[in-house]
């Protein structure tokens, strides 16, 4: 049998008696009603009733079946669909929210164990108020592995390893005291331990955890590696730094070696990081990397661009980045820093924005500013801010709080917690967590933390560019954003760029677009100390 996922429609919960069209009539479409309190998903679209179910079909071919359904829904805040076979193929184990509406639970997930004969009922593996993702069967069939982490209440918890014995249904966490985020776990082939990733301080390594909670380190360095596999008794994953674009790379005792590398024929060379480290203003340790174009002399002053990440609960570090390059390549400085709020830190630096976000993020980036500006070689009178998503929230919020930046550019940002909340396709989950709660009980923290009640203060000129089919951080943010500044008098162009979600990812020829357009801001405002023509 072959089981795989699919997005079973249903009957709409609201379903009037509708009049008939007379014969030979064209209707338009018909109106839609909606009662999910998630209707839209970014990428999709407006979401049809129904939801992720798994089927099976026979691998010699024929009819599928479908083996779960209401009320186990298998998509909810933290929940993505995603499967193990049993040991005897009798049933499949899969995380799943037990709600007729997934999306009003974010709070915890169970695992569950679904039959696949037509005969029995779903079984719960565990209980409690806890996510499980990324589920693992070891080789002999006795063991459960999967990342996850006991609900607290806070918009960042750092996800553990768990191994459950199948037999007894014993449960052991086994990294409680490695204070990192564990991903994509493996199973050694004798089912004695897992290998997995971690982000650290900007740079993601392997490590090797036994049954018994002894972990080691296999590899070691500033570099980015994703997409574990086995290769017999090495491992195969993508493997990347600042200056070398992802290459499929094999491990074995601890060294890396690229043994497939896409970009060989490329007839360019790329620029590596300085990474750097220094005190915000409350004395707070924060990371980040500079990187400067080719030819560079220390003597000379140059422009900035400060990149600010999304998330926020994300990070940036030791991989590859084109648009950096890019950056480097048209003689700019390019700086991009993890502030509190940045993942690979523990989870209390990561916790630490809950219901303060933005807020001391951006002083711990402007930080880093002052310090390259201390420098020398950055001129003060020609930078630039800009970032997307969460990183364009803060580009916008950055722009209301200092006048020191000459151009600015906000990819698909928040600008209006109020309206996200209801706009957004997370906006509830946000309004949750990230926030104190929600708007009609406390309006002045939406108002305080939302860049377009501080608007009066901006005077940077500023690029706005979302997809007009944002459903994350929908384009009436933008719109928002841009009709104020506008009104306010202060240069601003916004860019809205047809048939594309979150991010801008879906037409290679939209990207190219995008980065023209912000090369063209860029460039008009930083190339001279002179004001622009």
């Amino acid at each position: 049998m072959i089981a795989y996922t699919a997005y079973i429609t249903s009957k709409p919960q609201w379903t009037p008696p509708m009049p008939v069209p007379p014969a030979g009539a064209k209707w338009a479409a018909p109106a839609v009603a909606v009662s999910s309190l998630r209707w839209t998903f970014d990428g999709t679209g407006m979401l049809q009733p129904g939801g992720v179910r798994i089927l099976v079909v026979p691998a010699g071919g024929g009819a599928s079946r479908q083996i779960t359904r209401d009320p186990y829904q298998h998509t909810s805040y933290l929940t993505e669909p995603e499967f193990q076979w049993s040991h005897d193929s009798r049933s499949i184990l899969a995380p799943a929210v037990r709600n007729d509406d997934g999306w009003s639970v974010y709070s915890q997930n169970q695992i569950y164990d679904f039959p696949v004969s037509e005969a029995g009922e779903p079984r719960a593996l565990t209980t409690g108020e806890s996510q499980h993702a990324q589920l693992r069967l070891s080789p002999d069939g006795k063991s459960l592995a999967w990342v996850g982490f006991q609900w607290k209440g806070q918009s960042y918890h750092v996800s553990h390893l768990h191994v459950m014995d199948l037999q007894t249904r014993e449960i052991r966490q086994l990294t409680p005291g490695w204070d990192r985020d564990v991903t994509a776990p493996v199973w050694s082939a004798d089912s004695r331990g897992l290998i997995f990733l971690s982000d650290d301080r900007g740079s993601s390594n392997v490590y090797r955890i036994d049954l018994s909670g002894v972990q080691t380190q296999i590899t070691k360095g500033a570099h980015k590696v994703s997409s574990l596999a086995h290769a017999g008794d090495d491992l195969l994953a993508m493997y990347s730094t600042p200056e070398a674009p992802p290459a499929i790379a094999r491990i074995s005792a601890g060294a890396v070696r690229v043994i497939a590398d896409p970009n060989s024929d490329l007839k360019c060379r790329f620029v590596s990081a300085e990474e750097i480290w220094y005190r915000s203003f409350d004395g707070t340790n924060v990371q980040g990397w500079v990187m400067k174009p080719p030819g560079f002399d220390p003597a000379k002053q140059y422009p900035l661009v400060l990149v600010i990440h999304g998330g926020p609960h994300g990070a940036y570090g030791a991989g590859f980045s084109d648009e950096f390059q890019m950056l480097l390549s048209r003689g700019y400085v390019v700086l991009y820093t993890n502030p509190r709020g940045s993942t690979g830190y523990g989870e209390s630096f990561g916790n630490s924005i809950q219901h303060k976000w933005p807020g001391d993020d951006i002083k711990d980036v402007l930080a880093g500013v002052d310090r390259l500006v201390a420098s020398g070689y950055v001129d003060p009178r020609r930078m630039a801010v800009m970032g997307g998503s969460g990183g364009g929230l803060m580009t916008a919020w950055t722009i209301t709080q200092t006048d020191r930046f000459r151009a600015a550019v906000a990819l698909y940002p928040v600008t209006n917690w109020i309206t996200h909340v209801g706009a957004g396709d997370n906006g509830f989950y946000i309004a949750s967590v990230y926030r104190k709660g929600m708007p009609w009980d406390y309006p002045e923290d939406y108002m305080s933390h939302s860049p377009l009640f501080q608007v009066n203060r901006v005077t940077t000129p500023t690029m706005i560019i979302t997809g007009e089919e944002d459903w994350r951080t929908p384009i009436a943010q933008s719109e928002e954003f841009f009709r104020a500044l506008k009104v306010r008098g202060v240069d601003t162009v916004f860019v809205r760029v047809p048939g594309e979600a979150h991010g801008i990812r879906k037409y290679p020829s939209h990207r190219v677009q995008v980065i023209a357009h912000i090369f063209g801001w860029l460039d008009r405002y930083l190339a001279s100390s002179a004001p622009p023509a």
